[in-house]
């Protein structure tokens, strides 16, 4: 006896030693994320559901199944509803829509509920019945015998598919280690079917198929359900009554490449050693790689390989990447040329992590350090140019918690797909669903169902299941699967699972000579693209977007006399390839083929419980198939309910050669079955009896069958004393009994702290903080003690912290657990606490307590120890420290060289930039873009544009895209817009690409016309449609040819003085200078009220024009000239000449006009009277919104008068937007003469005239399409004629693109003589040739 104690108490340490390694607790705030966002998502009950479950209440394995029936009819879109058995019982009745009842216990249902199933089945229904049942209504419908006496098989274990209960799995077996509990084979009529039977008794009745009337019924031989990797086994029995009814699929499987690239390792390790004697790195480069390449290739595979750069797993700081360096192979970065061979092909790169720790609380130090190692591995990525930043990750171990996928959304947020598993426990990062991640909805989950190369039957049943009703295969493998190999002693990288290359399969050729592990895997990918030719194998980012579009979408199913239709509600995703199942009988599969045949639709068929599962292709997101007519033939309604009545009334048969304790087991669970009351004694004995035959599993069906039906707590009692006796018959049934003796005694502490160690901490089933502190201080056991503490510590870390924080170090009793101790004063920080514990726990690493150390601020000892160690820590914790430690080392110092990019950009990060220029000289492969922008910060442009001269794609080609889009901004910083956009136009497409275009299409409005006009030649891929639109139109209007004509009018008040008309036509030579050659005709017009002078007289005139005017420049001296060569009605001539120039320089604008030409008037002519003309004009902008103008005009006329006059106004901008703004102005002019002629005969001219005023002038100008308006209205008190008022107005209206409409007005209101001034003219520019 007191050998026992010490046994049991080190098998509960070891328990609960396994609970903590397989992190099983759920913290607080998962408990949260799981009442914000469920695990598992649902539809709403349809009210035209296809599918009905009657609910059986209270019973925890009805609702089980219901609830992998629901989900797995969720992702076949088929409308599903339930009904209480109750509620049923009262009103036997369902939808009209339904075509299949699924039923769990029928043993409870009334006479009417039965004959309302039985008149459902015989009229060409179908049941589904997931359970076994002992019980004559179970009886009747899954085609047991009338006199069966139910006697329960107690070994039979595991599946053989007679048929194609699951697609492609005929003859094929799915091992299941847990006993079925079911019927013998002799309860059965030989006339149902037997679709599956027992793997380890193949005589055993597993799946069966009884036909009733014109339907039928499916039932399941066995108690064992409600796993999720047997939804498909559920599915298959509801679709064999969904004949005809198409459900979408998603069509999307990837095969993962886990833990590739990968650090490479020159060891040579078996099987590959013996076959082919190359290293580990030889084997993943020049092997593996090639190898999977062109099976990509033969079996039009797309792969996702997802990264893992470090497994020394450190999760403190610094996050270096020393594995991956050391990965040289023939001179090169091996795992760096594997990256680049990715990038370079079809195929994709994720993340698997920077190193193969689960981004989980419990395995790292902190959130901080979490978020440390991806912006390490974010920087690595951006500095070698792998591409892309990821968009899916796999959890190392498959493992990720809450904060997990925070910190992961926090630093890489491009990662919007999580693959980890499908099966296993959710706390375990498994049991997801393809859905969004319930702990954190920015991803979406793409998990995994199988993985590795050689398939057993297991992972193809699960791969089958699966695909059935999602059409979903997503399967994962790692280079490294071959080494994992048996051996003398375990290998650390298998983890917790087991051996992933268990046979020592090769990888080519076996060493027996079977087929190796490439050709084994590629044989089962071929046998899957027979069984389902429509199968795509997509890369994940593809194929998770393919899914999440399909579960987002929304089914509607119709029906009408002849066909079926289901179509989506509504086209969220845009999809021209849409795949659906629909099952079809050997009887109807040539009626289906025609109808698909005769629509043109695309379709494959595979082999299917009678029949097939057609896999159909359509363009659109609907599909109709006809509804085929069944033969009803069959017995008629109330034959059957007399066979049923008939049915209850048979007793079981006697008829058999038991012995006598067999009798009495048959004699008293008939008995139980059958009584209503409870008989203590009864259950007893026949526990006793069975234990004889060693048969005492048999008891747990039966009890299970009692209970359900009242629930009563007696049989609660019972099976404790059963189990005082003998152990449960498997943990399935210690759970439910387990957990209903607690629900019964909530205060035994010992029940619950058993139920722990069977099914761990993550269960419902918990101990208080002050019951584990009450076991800790009462129990005398030091193993006890510490399992105590390591559950306090996983529930109540809290707790255990107030509880260690003041123990003397090392102290007898708690001694043995002074390494969790250790932990739990580590992870709140207390340091110096943890280091003295450490010191008798000897399981702490000297590693770890120097990391205790740094943290706790020890960072000197170090530095003789391991400098280079110090300086990586230091870098990490003060990186200001670190630097001024470095200034007094010298720089590149040898056992610091794998140090320098670390400490270049420690020294950036501070803006010494000269001394990270100095540490990056060092470092190999070092980003030359860092050292072009450091050179940057320095304004030491001469080196950015050596080192770019000297730059080599073949050298940098992973730096290409970075080093490009660096100096292209560099030029644009520069002002060298043309250079920008040369190399930015070689970029790749990228949003470096994209962010520069949009820049550099701002930009190039500034460029002259030489510029613009090549830019738009060579590298017209940059500019936006609407921006070289723009340009060019720009182009032809300032640079090309055109046709002008124009008319103006010059009156004194309304009567005219002169009326022309000038046709010209524009040209523009090589150098861009505007050449004008044109016809015009004038009328000088005789002065009003002067008829007294001889030769006050009309002259008409007709004359030849050229003018020229040089290109226009900024900040350069533009000129002109012209002449106009006129002759009257007489013959006679009379020359017009002309020159100007002019300057704009910064704010000041000058121009200088000369000409000499007839005075304007008939008189003038007629006694040729020539002005000779001289102006200045000069405008100064300042502060921005001020206009200061100056205006100097003297006039010489041939008969010897001359005036001359100055003018000086003042302005203010007022905008009102970019395009609009008024301008208040006042003006003040002179003017002098030696002759006064107000007449305006021959001319007009005074000898003095002052005036002066003021007024607001609009202006208006649309840069883009040329429309001009400008409108000046101002008062002015005059020497001349008292006061007058002058109206101005200017407009350019764009009739079309290229034809413009001008008009120009100057109107005065002087009563005297004085003119006034109208022009109106059309413009048409010809094609920029």
């Amino acid at each position: 006896m007191r050998l026992q104690l010490p046994i049991n108490l080190l098998k509960y340490t070891a328990y609960l030693l396994l609970l903590i390694v397989m992190g099983c607790a759920v913290d607080v705030e998962d408990s949260r994320e799981e009442e914000d966002h469920p695990r598992v998502l649902y539809d709403k009950m349809s009210k035209n559901p296809l599918v009905t479950y009657i609910l059986e209440p209270g019973n925890e394995l009805s609702v089980k199944n219901s609830n992998h029936i629901r989900k797995t009819l969720n992702y076949a879109k088929i409308p599903y509803g339930e009904i209480n058995r109750d509620k049923f019982n009262e009103q036997p009745a369902v939808a009209a829509s339904v075509k299949v009842i699924v039923l769990y216990d029928p043993a409870p249902l009334n006479g009417d509920a039965m004959n309302f199933l039985i008149n459902f089945v015989a009229e060409g229904g179908h049941i589904f019945i997931p359970s076994v049942g002992t019980n004559k209504n179970y009886g009747f419908l899954a085609g047991v015998k009338a006199d069966a006496n139910f006697e329960i098989n107690t070994t039979a274990q595991g599946f053989l598919f007679n048929s194609d209960f699951i697609p492609a799995f005929k003859g094929k077996h799915y091992k299941s280690l847990t006993t079925h509990f079911g019927l013998e084979q002799n309860n059965f009529r030989e006339d149902v079917e037997v679709l599956a039977t027992s793997f380890s008794e193949e005589d055993y009745p597993l799946i069966i198929k009884n036909e009733i009337g014109a339907g039928s019924v499916i039932s399941f031989n066995t108690e064992q359900f409600s796993e999720k990797q047997e939804r498909g086994l559920f599915f298959a029995a509801i679709l064999q009554g969904l004949e005809g009814v198409p459900y979408p699929v998603a069509n999307a499987s990837s095969i993962m490449l886990d833990d590739f690239p990968a650090p490479l390792y020159d060891a040579k390790m078996e099987p590959v050693q013996s076959e082919m004697d190359i290293s580990q790195a030889n084997f993943y480069s020049d092997v593996w790689w090639e190898d999977m390449l062109k099976l990509a290739e033969e079996e039009d595979i797309v792969y996702s390989a997802y990264v893992c750069f470090d497994y020394s797993n450190h999760t403190s700081p610094p996050f270096n990447f020393q594995e991956w360096e050391r990965s040289i192979l023939n001179g090169a970065n091996g795992a760096d040329k594997l990256m680049k061979s990715i990038k370079n092909s079809d195929h994709e790169v994720e993340l698997h992590g920077y190193n193969h720790v689960s981004l989980t609380q419990t395995e790292w130090p902190n959130k901080s350090y979490m978020g440390l190692s991806l912006q390490a591995v974010k920087k690595r990525w951006a500095a070698r140019d792998y591409g892309r930043l990821p968009v899916s990750y796999v959890p190392p171990s498959n493992i990720i918690d809450s904060t997990g996928f925070v910190v992961l959304e926090e630093n890489i947020p491009s990662i919007i797909y999580n693959a980890s598993i499908y099966l296993g426990d959710f706390e375990e990062g498994g049991g997801r669903e393809f859905d969004p991640e319930p702990y954190n909805y920015h991803f979406f989950n793409f998990p995994r169902i199988s993985s590795g190369y050689a398939m057993n039957s297991t992972r193809e049943f699960n791969q089958q299941s699966l695909y059935l009703y999602t059409g979903i295969w997503t399967h994962f493998i790692h280079p490294d699967d071959i080494y994992q190999i048996p051996g003398d002693e375990p290998l650390e990288s298998a983890g917790d699972y087991t051996l992933r290359n268990i046979n020592s399969y090769g990888w080519r050729v076996s060493e027996d000579g079977s087929p190796g592990l490439l050709p084994r895997f590629r044989n089962y990918i071929q046998e899957v693209k027979e069984t389902f030719p429509l199968i795509r194998f997509l890369k994940v980012s593809d194929a998770a977007k393919i899914t999440k579009n399909w579960r987002e979408d929304t089914y509607e199913f119709s029906e009408t006399e002849n066909t079926f239709k289901v179509a989506a509600q509504a086209e969220i995703s845009e999809n021209n390839e849409n795949f659906w199942f629909a099952y079809a009988s050997k009887e109807k599969q040539s009626k289906m083929a025609d109808y698909l045949g005769n629509n043109k639709l695309k379709y494959t068929t595979t082999a299917f419980l009678d029949g097939f599962l057609f896999n159909i292709q359509t363009s659109k997101k609907q599909l109709s198939l006809p509804k085929f007519k069944d033969d009803n033939s069959g017995k008629l309604l109330s034959a059957l309910l007399q066979d049923y009545k008939a049915y209850l009334l048979v007793k079981p048969s006697e008829n058999f050669e038991d012995s006598n304790i067999s009798k009495e087991i048959t004699e008293l669970k008939s008995k139980i079955a059958a009584g209503e009351d409870y008989n203590r004694e009864d259950w007893l004995a026949l526990f006793h009896y069975l234990g004889w035959e060693n048969r005492q599993n048999e008891i747990w069906p039966l009890l299970e069958q009692k209970y359900k039906k009242d629930k009563s707590s007696v049989y609660v009692k019972l099976s404790s004393e059963f189990t005082a006796q003998s152990d449960y018959p498997n943990l399935d049934t210690r759970k439910r009994w387990m957990l209903r003796q607690i629900d019964l005694n909530p205060e035994n502490i010992k029940l619950r702290k058993d139920f722990i160690a069977y099914f761990g901490n993550g269960t419902e089933v918990q101990l208080t903080r002050d019951e584990l502190l009450g076991l800790i201080n009462n129990t005398e056991s030091h193993e006890d003690r510490f399992s105590y503490l390591v559950l306090l510590n996983e529930k109540y870390p809290e707790a255990a912290f107030n509880l260690v924080k003041d123990i003397e170090p090392c102290r007898e009793d708690f001694k043995l657990a002074a390494s969790s101790i250790s932990w739990i004063l580590a992870d709140a920080k207390e340091f110096k606490q943890a280091i003295l514990w450490s010191k008798c726990g000897e399981e702490i690493s000297e590693e770890s307590v120097d990391n205790w150390r740094l943290q706790s601020g020890e960072y000197e000892f170090l530095k003789e120890k391991n400098f280079p160690l110090y300086i990586e820590y230091l870098i990490a914790d003060n990186d200001k420290k670190a630097a001024r430690e470095l200034l007094e080392i010298e720089t590149c110092r040898k056992d610091l060289k794998r140090l320098a990019p670390t400490i270049a950009y420690t020294y950036a990060g501070q803006g010494s930039f000269r001394k990270a220029l100095e540490w990056s000289a060092c470092a190999k492969d070092f980003p030359l873009v860092e050292r072009m922008q450091w050179f940057y910060a320095l304004k030491n442009y001469k080196e950015i544009e050596r080192l770019y001269a000297n730059y080599s794609e073949k050298n940098n080609p992973e730096e290409k895209e970075a080093i490009q889009s660096f100096m292209a901004e560099y030029y644009m910083g520069r002002g060298d817009i043309v250079t920008a956009w040369r190399i930015a136009s070689k970029l790749p497409n990228s949003t470096n690409k994209e962010r520069l275009r949009t820049q550099l299409n701002k930009d190039v409005i500034y460029l002259n016309s030489e510029q613009k006009r090549r830019l738009l030649n060579e590298y017209p891929s940059i500019f936006y449609p609407e921006i070289a639109a723009q340009i060019e139109q720009d182009l032809r209007i300032t640079e090309g040819d055109f046709i002008r004509i124009e008319s103006n009018i010059i009156s004194d008040r309304l009567d005219p003085t002169s009326f022309g008309t000038e046709a010209t036509y524009g040209l523009r030579d090589k150098k861009l200078h505007q050449h004008q050659f044109g016809l015009s005709q004038y009328k000088a017009y005789a002065i009003p009220f002067q008829e007294e002078f001889e030769n006050n007289i009309d002259e008409h005139l007709y004359g030849l024009i050229y003018r020229f005017k040089s290109r226009e420049r900024i900040e350069k001296l533009n000129y002109g000239f012209g002449t106009r060569l006129e002759f009257n009605d007489a013959g006679k001539a009379y020359l017009h000449l002309q020159a100007s120039a002019s300057i704009a320089k910064d704010s000041l604008f000058s121009s200088f006009q000369v000409s000499r030409k007839p005075a304007i008037t008939g008189p003038a002519y007629a006694l040729d009277i020539y002005q000779t003309q001289l102006n200045i004009y000069e405008e100064l902008q300042f502060k921005e919104k001020f206009q200061a103008v100056l205006y100097l005009e003297g006039n010489h006329y041939s008969d010897d008068v001359q005036d001359v006059q100055a003018l000086t106004s003042i302005s203010m901008d007022i905008k009102l937007n970019k395009r609009s703004k008024f301008r208040p102005y006042s003006e003040l002019s002179g003017m002098l003469g030696n002759s006064s002629r107000p007449g305006g005969y021959p001319y007009w001219t005074l000898d003095e005239r002052l005036y002066g005023g003021m007024g607001v002038a609009y202006e208006y100008e649309n840069k883009q399409n040329f429309w001009k308006i400008n409108l000046d209205a101002g008062y002015f008190l005059d020497t001349f004629s008292d006061e007058f008022q002058r109206y101005r107005g200017n407009v350019v209206w764009p009739v079309s693109k290229y034809f413009h409409f001008n008009a120009q007005a100057e109107f005065y209101t002087l009563k005297n003589f004085y003119s006034n001034n109208f022009t109106f003219g059309l413009k048409y520019f010809l094609k920029d040739n």
